[in-house]
């Protein structure tokens, strides 16, 4: 999706992907309606700009999960989902979790692999979500697989 988002603003604004890349990095989404307004009360056409063709993307990622929660609703109707954790680089995009709040009406977090890991305080937050699976793998026991 970092690619998805950048290649985005950069169709809409026209620029260098280094460029959108620095724009994506500096406004992220406008997450919620009061965001939009304040921007719009400010003039702040770039950050509106950027904000609408991030959005356009982050639909698309919206659907893809809605679809996996609706599947694993209707497999699982006894279980509910009590929030959403992000992964992978586009999670630190600015705002991208408040906006997934606000549209799935669920809390959506960043998933931190070493959270409960002793000594994990010690990787810096934004490094962490590189580190997922390799996390997870170190975690696994022998027949971890089995029945």
């Amino acid at each position: 999706m970092p690619a998805a988002f950048t290649k985005g603003i950069q169709r809409t604004m026209a620029c260098e992907p280094a460029h959108a890349d620095e724009l994506k990095k500096k406004y992220g989404i406008l997450a919620t309606p009061e965001d939009r307004e304040r921007t719009v009360a400010e003039n702040n056409k770039e950050s509106m700009q950027v904000s609408q063709a991030i959005t356009s993307v982050a639909r698309e990622l919206l659907t893809e999960i809605q679809r996996s929660i609706d599947f694993y609703v209707s497999q699982n109707p006894d279980k509910t989902i009590t929030k959403v954790l992000l992964s992978g680089g586009s999670c630190y995009l600015k705002d991208i979790n408040s906006y997934l709040a606000h549209e799935l009406k669920i809390p959506v977090e960043r998933f931190n692999p070493f959270k409960g890991i002793v000594g994990g305080e010690m990787v810096p937050e934004e490094m962490a979500q590189y580190f997922a699976i390799a996390v997870g793998l170190g975690m696994r026991r022998e027949r971890d697989n089995e029945g």
